[in-house]
């Protein structure tokens, strides 16, 4: 299926979304109620100095009530019950016999339903803001602006990609729309998107930090609000930056438009690799009830990856090129600045990543003829 087509599913989604604009604007105003009701409750609670809330101020608290809740109406799913229906009526069996990829065709459509909400929710936003910057008094700089919207981009593919997550747990549930309900406000919860998870301590920041949930809603709001910590990541990233500049001077390499441009394809070309080899065991589960040890062996196999491969004989180098080709991953970014890449090597580490993505889509068709709907 063409860029077009995609193009055409986003326009039904829109043009769907739309086609009764009464239901469309009631259910933008409905989200009002539960922001109106938490601003009330913290205004109660800070008046009677009962709110123990880890530090965060009077106006912090309204602003990330405010934002929270116009940002998770922002990256809402919504189209779970839909693909678990596919899945369960044999509805995804038409897809089968079509050039398009599902998921493509599903964050299309995602997309194109969300198109009107995201226009008028942003421009909500942008009154919200205001507001806040006169009544509250709180500084917006431009920088947190522009980086709250790049958020808002990966919010709402990651939030797409957890409800489909959860969505596909159709092919063993028969019943899993009954759990959306519940599945959502316990993901609605852990996101940030009623309250920050931070107030409870120091425990549950690192679990906001370790878990995708909260950087739907509560990342993107404390990058506005001033509660994100930038320099907590700041330090591994000057680390890993200054390692870099110390070997390239070590070696006395030469810093070069040609080795710079060479080692940041290839850097692109290895997380490509990485998506396309490593979802190969996850096919593998259209074959095998239980998959978890080749998973298990493909984690294994990625940790030869961590280590220069010259440390290990001949043949394990060829088989980690050519077989297995792991050692394109983060070897060959290296070995390309180093020169110590011949001309075959370089071409066969950009053309490696797309004959390993041909055999992912060729298991995966082959995969989906052996699919049948969970109803049988």
């Amino acid at each position: 299926m063409k860029l077009s087509g995609y193009g055409y599913v986003f326009t039904m989604g829109m043009q769907k979304a739309m086609a009764y604009r009464a239901d469309f604007f009631l259910g933008l105003f409905s989200c009002l109620f539960p922001i109106i009701m938490q601003v009330y409750l913290w205004s109660a609670l800070y008046a009677a100095g009962a709110a123990d809330a880890n530090g965060y101020t009077y106006e912090q608290m309204i602003l990330y009530t405010l934002l929270a809740g116009v940002t998770a109406r922002i990256v809402a799913a919504g189209f779970e019950n839909e693909v678990a229906g596919d899945i369960k009526d044999g509805g995804l069996s038409r897809y089968l016999i079509r050039p398009v990829s599902y998921s493509g065709y599903c964050f299309a459509r995602f997309l194109g339903s969300k198109a009107a909400d995201i226009g008028l929710l942003l421009a909500v936003t942008a009154a919200v803001l205001a507001g806040s910057a006169r009544v509250l008094g709180v500084p917006f700089p431009p920088v947190r602006l522009g980086l709250y919207g790049l958020s808002l981009v990966g919010a709402l593919a990651l939030n797409f990609s957890i409800f489909y997550t959860v969505a596909l747990l159709g092919f063993w549930l028969t019943e899993i729309r009954q759990l959306f309900g519940t599945i959502s406000i316990v993901i609605m919860v852990v996101s940030g998107g009623v309250f920050p998870l931070d107030i409870f301590g120091p425990a549950a920041a690192a679990a906001v930090q370790a878990l995708p949930f909260g950087y739907t809603t509560q990342f993107c709001v404390n990058i506005v609000n001033g509660r994100l910590d930038f320099g907590m990541p700041l330090p591994d990233v000057l680390c890993g930056l200054a390692l870099i500049v110390y070997g390239w001077q070590r070696e006395g390499l030469p810093v070069t438009f040609a080795n710079l441009a060479g080692f940041v394809v290839f850097c692109i070309a290895g997380w490509f690799l990485t998506y396309c080899l490593f979802l190969i065991p996850e096919l593998l589960s259209f074959w095998f009830v239980a998959a978890g040890g080749a998973q298990a062996l493909s984690s294994a196999v990625f940790d030869f990856n961590n280590t220069p491969m010259n440390l290990y004989p001949k043949w394990l180098q060829r088989v980690g090129i050519f077989l297995v080709p792991v050692f394109l991953i983060t070897n060959f970014p290296t070995l390309f600045v180093m020169g110590a890449l011949s001309p075959a090597l370089i071409a066969w580490g950009l053309a490696a990543p797309w004959l390993v993505f041909a055999l992912q889509r060729l298991i995966w068709r082959r995969a989906m003829r052996r699919y049948t709907s969970a109803s049988g």
